[in-house]
């Protein structure tokens, strides 16, 4: 078939009106079907005519159906023809008025027993195409097992086959499609379950097409070229036979005549015998159906035009609470509410005028007590002149459930209106935004009818990541990029849920605009780049400006070389080198705050022994943990050490061959363990360390009681010095 669906509505010449494009669901002949590449079928009857009414050009093209409810959201088409309204079509579409009467019913294999109304289906496989009216009519019936079927035709061979025990489709559908494909064995049984009446769909706001439309249909329906194409095309019998059977069928029916007409005397015995077989096959019939009357479940209550009740099944009297005879006879308006009398009477006229009607009421039992009925009724001739005939189902419990769901509803609309972050509701299949509360639009820049109908990518500067997101929502996205209407973009940060709403699922966007928290963001990372930048030139100024004391110092020293101020220059010098080292560290590490202990001890050892010219003479070994420090307490920490290396450097090794100095250092709990340790000759009982005017334990202690820690001195084999300091 050749599918539009996804081509813009053609453009007129300038001369005259454009040609408008209606679309209709290819999978529903006779309503529309492709034939020798024409459009034909009962809704392109109908539009033709209504395209005459409206005195525009209208193209009506069979189409695959979702990729043409699509193409109206998003502007392509004009309008859909024989599409049920539903709550969440309403967000996009606007519907007309009815269009045509879709009659839902039960198709069964010839000669199974037990099925005549939607309830005795529970517990069976019920074909249904998916998303269909009959689906949402049958979930809410749980014990019905349905069972989704790609079209009607493939539903009847799953039927043929027993792999379903029931399909429910629309009635004219079905009987056509069982006639073109010459399927036997299959029968309908009962009542419809549902009646529904589908209409015109236009793309939301259209109004004045949508008023061209209605307009139209009326004018058709007054003048009565609607009822002569309804009657063209509705079927004559119970099995429906295409326009190509019924002229086939009526040229055998010519040769079988002209046969007919040689034997004259043996067809007329023949047709006195069909005659009497009729009458009882007739009889029979009436039988079954009044029996089959009895056994529905809704109420059947058949009244003249006056509105006296002329018949009731047993289901009415249950129903109403009266007796069958208390009904018969009784006005139809005195089991109504009352206050609804003004309705019934327009309900009245108008199924007199169009010949059926469908419309919910509130019927009033014997007790007094009201409940809620969906009536489908039909007019007809009998022989006891024009009667109506309603089927009135028990819907109190659905309105109930409605109102429950209208007032939660309601609820949530009130929460989704007032929340102050950005909400979006977004048919999750196509991205396609079918709500919004007030924060969005003023985020967005748009009106709510402007942004309604949208996909959501018209608002995200990241459309293919906005896609793949919809399709798979993740619970919080920290940044996007979205768009205003204004081109303006900004960044975001979303959360996601998903939900199933009128059957459709759906995903709950909540974004949040964080311009502020971004700029302010990039404003505290340039501050702390630039404090780097200033703190590692401070390390590198004041290792210079130490370097230059240190070279000072050496140069004054070599004028003091062998008297005591020598020895205190040199003394200075290593303290301030230990400093050095330190800054030299900090400027150096990717941290200008901290520094690796380890590598910083090792570092002021090495060079100390450098400043004393030892570094070849005595062996060094440096084992610490990997811990890191800050500023303020490796200063005093190497100065420790300085000292300690400067003490053995001066007392401990005059006799020692083979010098060696070791440093271990490692973590326990919150503590660092620092142990310091030479081979040489160890401290005396009363050592020199003591002394105020030396190298003391004064000065160490200082600095040990500085650093929060403790510390002990062993005499054993050299000096062993075990420190430990908080990290």
């Amino acid at each position: 078939m050749a599918l539009l669906s996804s081509q813009a509505p053609a453009q007129a010449p300038e001369e005259g009106p454009r040609s408008l494009v209606f679309l209709g669901n290819q999978a529903l002949p006779p309503m529309v079907y492709l034939q020798d590449g024409k459009a034909k079928g009962v809704a392109v009857d109908l539009v033709k005519r209504l395209s005459e009414e409206m005195g525009r050009p209208v193209d009506i093209r069979p189409a695959n159906w979702a990729e043409a409810q699509k193409d109206l959201a998003e502007g392509r088409v004009d309008a859909l023809v024989q599409i049920n309204p539903t709550e969440s079509r309403l967000l996009v579409y606007d519907f007309s008025g009815p269009f045509l009467d879709s009659r839902f019913s039960i198709f069964v294999r010839q000669g199974t027993e037990g099925i005549q109304s939607a309830g005795d289906l529970q517990g069976l496989r019920v074909g249904v195409e998916p998303w269909s009216y009959p689906e949402l009519a049958l979930m809410a019936k749980p014990l019905i097992a349905l069972v989704r079927v790609s079209t009607i035709l493939d539903g009847f061979h799953q039927l043929q086959a027993g792999e379903i025990e029931a399909l429910v489709a629309d009635q004219w559908v079905g009987q056509y499609i069982l006639a073109a494909n010459r399927l036997r064995g299959i029968e309908i049984v009962g009542e419809p379950v549902a009646v529904s009446q589908s209409a015109i769909a236009v793309k939301k706001g259209d109004r004045a097409l949508l008023d061209g439309i209605n307009a139209g249909l009326e004018r058709m329906r007054k003048d009565g070229s609607y009822q002569a194409i309804i009657d063209r095309w509705r079927p004559k019998s119970i099995v429906y036979e295409t326009e190509e059977q019924v002229e086939a069928r009526q040229i055998r029916f010519l040769a079988l005549a002209i046969g007919l007409v040689l034997v004259l005397s043996l067809a007329f015995i023949i047709v006195l015998l069909q005659r009497l077989a009729a009458e009882r096959s007739l009889k029979a019939e009436l039988d079954w159906k009044s029996g089959l009357l009895d056994e529905i479940g809704d109420a059947i209550v058949v009244v003249d035009l006056e509105g006296r009740i002329v018949y009731v099944n047993p289901s009415a009297p249950r129903q109403l609470g009266y007796s069958r005879e208390e009904l018969l006879g009784r006005n139809i308006a005195e089991l109504n509410d009352p206050e609804t009398l003004p309705a019934i009477l327009d309900h009245k006229a108008a199924i007199i005028a169009a010949g059926s009607g469908h419309f919910t009421i509130r019927r009033r039992r014997k007790d007094g007590s009201f409940f809620h009925v969906d009536v489908s009724a039909r007019l007809f001739s009998g022989s006891k002149g024009e009667l109506i005939i309603g089927i009135d189902r028990d819907i109190t419990e659905m309105v109930e459930l409605r109102e429950r769901l209208m007032e939660s509803e309601a609820k949530y609309r009130d929460l989704f209106r007032a929340e102050s972050d950005a909400l979006l509701l977004v048919e999750r299949a196509t991205g396609i935004i079918l709500d919004c509360n007030e924060s969005a639009l003023r985020m967005y820049g748009y009106s709510r009818e402007e942004l309604l109908g949208l996909p959501n990518t018209v608002i995200s500067a990241e459309p293919e990541l906005t896609v793949e997101t919809t399709r798979d929502p993740q619970s919080l996205v920290p940044l996007r990029q979205h768009r205003k209407k204004d081109g303006t973009v900004f960044p975001v940060e979303i959360t996601f849920s998903t939900s199933r709403l009128n059957g459709v699922d759906v995903v709950i966007s909540a974004a949040r605009d964080i311009t502020e928290r971004v700029e302010a963001s990039r404003r505290i990372t340039a501050l702390l780049r630039e404090k780097d930048l200033i703190l590692r030139e401070a390390h590198h100024r004041i290792k210079n400006n130490m370097a230059s004391i240190i070279g000072l110092l050496a140069f004054q020293r070599q004028a003091h070389a062998d008297s005591p101020a020598g020895a205190i220059l040199l003394d200075a010098m290593a303290k301030l080198q230990s400093m050095g080292v330190l800054y030299d560290k900090l400027y150096r590490s990717e941290d200008t705050g901290t520094s690796d202990v380890g590598e910083y001890l090792r570092g002021l050892l090495e060079q100390a022994l450098e400043l004393f010219g030892r570094r070849a003479s005595v062996a060094l070994r440096v084992e610490v943990e990997a811990v890191t420090m800050g500023a303020a307490r490796l200063a005093p920490l190497g100065i420790v050490l300085n000292e300690l290396l400067t003490n053995s450097l001066k007392h401990a090794f005059e006799d020692c061959p083979a010098p060696r100095i070791e440093l271990e250092g490692r973590l326990s709990g919150s503590d660092l363990i620092l142990v310091y340790r030479d081979n040489g000759r160890g401290l005396p009982e009363d050592p020199a360390l003591e002394k105020p005017g030396g190298f003391g334990l004064q000065l160490i202690a200082g600095l040990v009681a500085q650093l929060d820690g403790s510390y002990e001195v062993g005499r054993a084999i050299g000096v062993r010095f075990t420190l430990r300091i908080p990290v």
